[in-house]
């Protein structure tokens, strides 16, 4: 028996080049490994702007996931909220305080028309109002793993402008922040959580209604990438998710690409100059198609020592393949770090009886000379899992086992 342990060298799969992307900061990401294919000032902090809404569906999603919610239920606007909605220079749909909104409708309304107000009303259907979203907006961030973030409300307009529902003690010109690491993990977990969510995000227009369906109003897409808008490439097939503008944020821009390969791509644009995001995430998107791709890894099975066991060996083999991004150009060899349980095994080897199946160990799966992140720790790790059962001998059977072996 033999089994490799074989550590990584420590270089980053997608090494970030300030020349090749031309934004503050900038992330590729596979969706749904979390692998990161390429990252450029990936965790610095950063004005969020709208993008902040993407945050604010997830919470939505999960309320509704956790039957808290329903997307038919329906929400009373207060007059702070109301008044929001018909600020000049805000994206926004009309809000009516003497009206209600679905939940599903105020959420639509937010994510393809970047409404400002439909994201402060969702706030305030989760949480009450405004304060408490934003608490209830951080604590939900330190749950998915995001620590450095700031949040102050629900739809990503500094301070100042959501007043009177504004944070006190907190500067006027304070914005949401997080960084491109921080806003793909959001948007992994929102796709990963409520795949429909494309099906709205993709929506060139949406006509957006009060619940009697009176009230309408045709809300169009701040995502120029998709089908019949501007910067729509068929190559690409882009679906999502979610654009964010403000002064001191730029330009910035969550997107999402379908089937490279069967796998989703996930992207963040930071920072971008004016009228650029678009053709900032379109070279990001085309620099990973052409330089990368997903290889498969199945690990061969191999034996293990069975002490005490009727048979002396058992099978050992991965629970499932791992799919990694490497490049295409110069393909790398794969490693594989595996990591007995303590528990269950000993000097390289189990004690009987073992169950099939049963679970013994992991497999970090990496490649020789290039270093694989994860948005998550889990990422890239498989089980390791035994073959076959093996019953524990008798007494007598160890007792002559041990007899042999002492001469």
């Amino acid at each position: 028996m033999v089994i490799a342990f074989m550590a990584m060298v420590p270089e980053t799969l997608a090494k970030a080049n300030s020349g090749e992307i031309d934004s503050k900061s900038a992330i590729a990401v596979d969706a749904k490994s979390g692998q990161i294919i390429y990252q450029k000032n990936a965790t610095k902090n950063l004005p969020a702007a709208s993008m902040s809404k993407l945050l604010t569906a997830y919470i939505v999603q999960k309320r509704v996931h956790d039957h808290q919610l329903k997307w038919n239920d329906q929400v009373t606007i207060s007059p702070e909220v109301a008044k929001l909605s018909t600020k000049k220079g805000f994206t926004n749909v009309k809000l009516d305080a003497h009206k209600k909104y679905t939940v599903k409708s105020l959420y639509s309304s937010a994510l393809i028309g970047s409404a400002n107000a439909s994201a402060m009303a969702l706030g305030d259907k989760v949480a009450g109002n405004s304060q408490n979203f934003a608490k209830t907006m951080r604590s939900t961030a330190k749950e998915l793993g995001i620590r450095d973030a700031q949040f102050y409300n629900a739809c990503g307009l500094t301070n100042e402008q959501v007043a009177p529902m504004n944070l006190p003690k907190v500067q006027g010109d304070d914005e949401n922040e997080m960084s491109a690491r921080d806003t793909a993990i959001i948007s992994q977990k929102i796709i990963n959580q409520d795949p429909a969510v494309l099906k709205t995000t993709k929506q060139e227009n949406y006509t957006f209604s009060d619940a009697s369906g009176k009230q309408k109003e045709v809300v169009k897409t701040s995502d120029e990438m998709l089908r019949g808008q501007r910067y729509y490439n068929p190559a690409l097939n882009v679906d999502g998710l979610k654009t964010g503008t403000s002064k001191k944020a730029g330009e910035n821009f969550a997107g999402t690409l379908d089937n490279h390969h069967g796998h989703r791509i996930i992207t963040v644009i930071m920072g971008a100059k004016p009228n650029q995001r678009f053709v900032v995430t379109k070279e990001l998107m085309d620099h990973v198609i052409r330089n990368y791709r997903p290889m498969k890894y199945d690990n061969d099975q191999f034996k293990l020592r069975v002490r005490n066991g009727k048979q002396k060996e058992v099978k050992v083999k991965m629970a499932k393949s791992i799919t990694l991004w490497g490049k295409i150009a110069q393909p790398d060899q794969f490693t594989n770090k595996i990591k007995l349980d303590p528990k269950v095994s000993k000097n390289n080897e189990i004690t009987a009886p073992v169950l099939k199946n049963q679970k013994i160990g992991t497999n970090q799966v990496g490649f020789k000379n290039q270093k694989v992140e994860f948005l998550n720790q889990s990422g890239g790790k498989a089980p390791i899992v035994t073959g076959q059962s093996v019953d524990k001998v008798n007494f007598f059977v160890r007792l002559y086992r041990d007899v042999v072996s002492f001469f």
